[in-house]
C-alpha cells in the first residue's frame, strides 16, 4: 500500500511538472474581451490563467492588465487579436541582456502572424505570400530533386548534413560540391536521401560560397550555396550562441523561438529549423509559432513544407 501511495504521489508531481506555469496571469479586465479556449471565444474575465497557446481579444476601447510569470506586468490597451506567445515575447522585451533584443525582433514577426490568424484561413494567406507562385515543388514536380536542407546556407561547422526529398523509382543519388567555375571538387554516390559532408575532407575553402546538388540519371536538384564562416567568423557566431543559451531556458518554447530567430537571421538554416520545430514540439498548439516557422519555409522555398505545417 506504502509503495502504491509513493508511486501516485510520483505520477501526480510528474504530471504538474509537465503541466508547466501558466505564462500570464488576468489582473483586470475593462470592457468587452474575449480568449480562445478549445476552439471556442469565451469571455475573459480576471484571474483567468493564459497559457503559451491562448489567444485574446480585445473591443475597441477594451483594456487589459496581464501579470507575467517573470514578474512583469503587462496592459493590452488596443483592440484586436493577441496570442499569447506574441505578449510573453514582449515580457521579454525589458530586459539589457542579447536575448532581449531578439524577443523584440521575435515580437515584429508574431504580430504579423497574428494577422494572418486574425484574418481567417491561413492556408489562403500562405497563398497571397507567395506559396503558389513562387512553389518550387510544383514547377520541378516529376522532373527534378528537391532539394531539402541546407540549402543555401552559411555553415559554422566543419561537418554538414545535406538532405534532399526521395524521387520516385532512383536507385541511387550522386551528391556533388562545386565552385563557382562549375567544377566539381567533391562526389560521393548514395542510396540514401541525406550525406553528412566533412567539410575539410570534402576541401571547400573559406569565404566562398560553393554549390551542393544531388542527381540521379537525367534528374536533378537545382544548386545551392554553402558558404564556410571563416575560423573568426565561425568564433564569433559560436560564442554568440552560448552567451544566449546562457539566457535562455530552452525547455520553454518562446526561448526556443528565439534562438530559432537567431539562426534564421544570420542564414544558419538547418539549426534554425531545427529551434523552430522544437518550439512547436513544446507547445504543439501555439499557432503563432507554425504561422512564423511556415513563413521561414518560404522564404528558403520550401513552400510545400510551409503549407504542410500550417494546415
Amino acid at each position: 500500500m506504502r509503495k502504491l501511495l509513493i508511486f501516485a504521489v510520483v505520477l501526480l508531481s510528474s504530471a504538474l511538472l509537465f503541466a508547466g506555469n501558466p505564462e500570464f496571469k488576468v489582473k483586470n479586465v475593462k470592457g468587452d474581451a474575449q480568449i480562445k479556449k478549445s476552439g471556442k471565444w469565451e469571455k475573459l474575465s480576471s484571474g483567468t490563467s493564459l497559457s503559451i497557446s491562448d489567444q485574446i481579444k480585445l473591443a475597441k476601447g477594451s483594456t487589459v492588465s496581464l501579470d507575467h510569470s517573470s514578474g512583469k506586468s503587462i496592459n493590452v490597451d488596443k483592440s484586436g487579436f493577441y496570442s499569447v506567445a506574441k505578449l510573453a515575447a514582449k515580457a521579454k522585451t525589458n530586459k539589457t541582456n542579447v536575448s532581449s533584443k531578439l524577443a523584440s525582433s521575435l515580437l515584429d514577426e508574431l504580430s504579423d502572424s497574428d494577422d494572418l490568424l486574425a484574418s481567417g484561413n491561413v492556408n489562403d494567406n500562405m497563398a497571397t505570400l507567395g506559396a503558389v507562385e513562387r512553389a518550387f515543388n510544383n514547377k520541378f514536380s516529376g522532373s527534378s530533386i528537391l532539394a531539402s536542407l541546407p540549402r543555401s546556407s552559411y555553415s559554422v561547422d566543419n561537418k554538414v548534413n545535406f538532405t534532399w526529398n526521395p524521387l520516385e523509382g532512383a536507385k541511387s543519388y550522386t551528391f556533388e560540391i562545386k565552385n563557382g567555375i562549375d567544377e566539381v571538387i567533391y562526389s560521393k554516390v548514395t542510396t540514401a536521401t541525406e550525406l553528412s559532408v566533412n567539410l575539410d575532407e570534402a576541401k571547400v575553402p573559406f569565404d566562398e560560397c560553393y554549390y551542393w546538388m544531388v542527381s540521379s540519371d537525367d534528374k536533378s536538384s537545382e544548386e545551392f550555396c554553402i558558404f564556410r564562416m571563416n575560423a573568426e567568423q565561425a568564433s564569433k557566431i559560436k560564442t554568440e550562441i552560448e552567451n544566449l543559451k546562457g539566457e535562455l531556458d530552452l525547455t520553454n518554447s518562446l526561448d526556443n523561438m528565439i534562438l530559432a530567430k537567431f539562426f534564421a537571421d544570420n542564414k544558419i538554416v538547418t539549426e534554425a529549423t531545427q529551434y523552430f520545430e522544437k518550439a512547436i514540439e513544446l507547445d504543439s498548439e501555439v499557432a503563432a509559432y507554425k504561422v512564423m516557422y511556415a513563413k521561414y519555409l518560404l522564404s528558403i522555398g520550401l513552400n510545400d513544407d510551409a503549407m504542410a505545417v500550417v494546415k
